[in-house]
């Protein structure tokens, strides 16, 4: 690993692994235009439905799913959670935070700290109550709409909403937001009756009695999660997200400088475990067009020159495919193992994980990859998942980024406009080192 990766990482939004952080600006958009793959597992995770982001917040869309899945294992029953809710509050958080003079446009990538911060203090609601005309809807059209609104207001001195960020006043910075959203009156009203006009009164310091219901606190979210004992127990998402049995980001064994086989072999045991225990596992990866096959798959194989449109991405590791179990063999992804036995072999030392499976972001569309076969396709099975090889996810690779992501912005100069923005993407590109695999978020103890 190169001095010159490890500075780009701590200096842009792309993808940032700086004080055990992992960061993702605008996530990866779909190579081409969705992923498909196997689903079920080796491990039992209780999936929710696939859906495919519009813009990059692939780690809302994750962070949801994974709570999505963790709410089914403790209930049996399926929830369609917002992102569209998240995005607002994150937006809303960036407009009214100290600073945002002059702010031109919003951050769309976050961090898993961010995602459970968010969960903690505006905690979730159903897609059907914050949107309700996308109740059904795989994909967001009004987060798209609702992002070019936004930027495009910011992108005016004179707009109410870049006035109301000059004087700092929330509750018009909020005002203008819900108009930008399209919320429905109904919704923006008990939005204000749980977290006030300005927005200050968040469900981590402050709780409605009785909370409306169509806000979901984190604190009436039941999950089935693993306790100290490292039994499972049905507790809340406040659980999960704070506190003692709060999951936390752990940095694949590449970024923290050992890369030797025996380190790489126990980070893999810790996601076995919880996968085991059917618990999904949030990854943050490295997306490299140049390593995926036609079949949705991401290998070894890459192309002399790294592609252009890779990027940070945020998944949901549901399974994975294992050889060289003693005494079992291989244990294929897409079929859940119940053998106690099996499943402890599958942690040996000499057991090779093949590939970890993720349910994506990027849609459930059959004809996903274009340039696939009839029957190639139908051998895939169902679609919305990618199988991530570890030959790709663990090998130091370059990547292309633009050049100007490599250089620290520059402080407005004594006397010039506070609100007005320096830098800017120059379109020329530089190859720094990474490995693909970024890390994961874990349940303590695993």
């Amino acid at each position: 690993m190169g001095a010159t990766a490890r500075t780009w990482w701590g200096r842009i939004g792309s993808v940032v692994l700086a004080a055990g952080a992992l960061a993702l600006g605008a996530c990866a958009a779909p190579p081409g235009d969705d992923a498909s793959s196997t689903a079920a597992a080796v491990s039992d995770v209780h999936e929710t439905s696939v859906k495919k982001q519009v813009i990059g917040n692939c780690w809302l869309y994750s962070v949801t799913g994974w709570a999505e899945a963790l709410h089914k294992g403790a209930t049996g029953e399926t929830l369609d959670l917002s992102e569209s809710y998240l995005s607002y509050w994150y937006w809303f958080d960036q407009l009214t935070q100290p600073g945002a003079c002059g702010i031109k446009s919003v951050v769309e990538g976050g961090t898993w700290d961010t995602a459970r911060d968010l969960v903690a203090r505006y905690g979730m609601m159903r897609e059907a109550d914050f949107v309700p005309e996308e109740a059904a809807a795989e994909s967001s059209t009004r987060q798209d709409e609702a992002l070019k609104a936004l930027n495009a207001a910011l992108a005016s001195k004179s707009s109410p909403l870049q006035k109301a960020i000059a004087t700092g006043d929330r509750a018009a910075i909020r005002a203008e937001l819900t108009k930008i959203w399209k919320l429905d009156v109904k919704v923006a009203a008990e939005l204000t009756a749980v977290f006030g006009a300005d927005g200050s009164q968040t469900l981590d310091k402050h709780r409605p009695a009785p909370i409306p219901l169509r806000v979901i606190a984190p604190s009436d979210l039941a999950v089935r999660i693993p306790v100290a004992s490292g039994a499972l127990e049905t507790r809340t998402l406040a659980d999960a997200v704070a506190g003692s049995r709060a999951w936390t980001e752990v940095q694949a064994p590449g970024w923290t400088g050992d890369e030797s086989p025996e380190a790489r072999r126990a980070y893999e045991r810790r996601i076995q475990r919880a996968l085991h225990d059917g618990q999904p596992v949030l990854v943050s990866w490295w997306v490299d067009t140049d390593a995926l096959d036609n079949r949705g798959n991401f290998t070894t194989r890459q192309a002399a020159e790294p592609s252009k449109d890779g990027g940070g991405h945020m998944s949901i590791i549901t399974d994975y495919q294992v050889s060289n179990v003693p005494g079992f063999g291989t244990l294929a992804a897409g079929k859940v193992e119940t053998r106690a036995k099996a499943l402890e072999a599958a942690l040996s030392e000499s057991a090779t994980i093949e590939f970890f499976r993720i349910k994506n972001s990027w849609g459930s569309a059959p004809d996903a990859w274009k340039d696939r076969a009839a029957a190639e396709r139908a051998a895939g099975g169902p679609p919305g998942y990618n199988d991530l090889y570890t030959g790709y996810l663990f090998e130091a690779r370059a990547a292309a980024v633009d050049s100007s992501m490599l250089v620290a912005p520059e402080a407005p100069a004594p006397g010039a406009d506070p609100c007005a923005s320096t830098g800017g993407p120059t379109g020329e590109y530089e190859y720094v080192g990474l490995y693909p695999m970024l890390g994961v978020v874990l349940p303590p103890g695993y």
